[in-house]
């Protein structure tokens, strides 16, 4: 590890809010880091296992729905929009922030601009549709994987080639069958009083750091891979729980008015549980979060530290 934890910071970091907010200088000097990327530097991947040991899971391990065509992570953005529609069809009431697809166009010009706007559009309206149906159409998965396309203009600032043209129906096919495995797990529906938040926000600094949602105080994250890789997803679960803490106190030191501290802390509420749902599977493993205690505060604001310091050499 290159620092040892250290301890709660007296001060807050000079992080700002959200990775939405950085989303605006993507093209500029800022260079965003995916968090899936920073926790496989060795240093970090190891304090982690080092704090955290992995939680001991039960997997059945059934592939019950193979993919059709090599559109891996398009497929996986695509379902992570269409999951996220289902969660606020049985869910009217939960909150949901900006689609990562709607800053796409103020990032482009000329042509390219005008068929991003038409694609969010599209969407927009085809999300309406879908709430009130909840019917799966070819329209509605086109949109879908459309608005996946739009993601990278945001992840990896590039314009994918595909947008403005048809899918390919396999694809359509994928995500309807993904869907339908989706509907017998029980997890997706809100219990009791509990907020539902989709794609809160846990980035800070340049992480670039989006779980799915958040249900019955559970943080969830969506894996559309065709393999289980229990640990990893531990870890990028562990790690969203750091950064949900980290942008806890953050808002508290930053915000100026109890209201404003409300508000921002209604977007990311705290959570008891960490649950991943392996879409392919149907598999859903939950485990209990770790508890706020002083020394999970010290990682915290040591894992913070050290997303800091890989954000400045990425910049320079």
């Amino acid at each position: 590890m290159s620092e040892a934890p250290p301890g709660p910071p007296r001060t807050a970091p000079d992080l700002p809010p959200s990775h939405y907010a950085l989303g605006l200088q993507i093209m500029g000097h800022i260079h965003l880091i995916p968090l899936t990327t920073f926790i496989q530097i060795p240093q970090i991947k190891e304090g982690l296992r080092r704090q955290f040991p992995l939680a001991d899971v039960r997997l059945k391990n059934i592939l019950h729905v193979p993919p059709r065509t090599r559109n891996y992570f398009l497929i996986g953005r695509a379902f992570d929009y269409l999951l996220r529609w289902e969660v606020k069809r049985l869910n009217p009431s939960a909150s949901e922030s900006e689609w990562i697809a709607e800053k796409a166009p103020e990032r482009l010009s000329g042509r390219e601009h005008r068929l991003a706007e038409d694609v969010v559009r599209t969407a927009k309206a085809a999300q309406t549709t879908f709430l009130k149906s909840g019917k799966f159409s070819e329209s509605i998965g086109t949109s879908l994987m459309q608005l996946a396309r739009l993601d990278s203009v945001f992840r990896e600032s590039r314009f994918l080639p595909g947008i403005g043209h048809s899918e390919e129906a396999a694809d359509l096919k994928d995500l309807r069958d993904l869907l339908k495995l989706a509907r017998g797990c029980p997890h997706f529906r809100a219990r009791g009083q509990h907020p539902v938040v989709l794609n809160p926000p846990l980035g800070v600094g340049n992480l670039l750091a989006d779980a799915d949602m958040i249900i019955n105080q559970t943080l969830i994250d969506v894996k559309t891979t065709k393999t289980v890789d229990w640990e990893n997803t531990y870890y990028q679960l562990t790690a969203y729980c750091l950064l949900r803490w980290g942008r806890e106190l953050w808002i508290k030191m930053k915000g100026t008015t109890r209201g404003e501290i409300r508000d921002r802390l209604a977007l990311c509420p705290r959570v008891r549980f960490l649950a991943a749902y392996y879409a392919r599977f149907g598999e859903w493993l939950q485990v209990a979060a770790p508890k706020p205690t002083r020394d999970f505060f010290e990682i915290a604001a040591w894992f913070l530290r050290e997303a800091q310091k890989v954000g400045a050499r990425a910049n320079l």
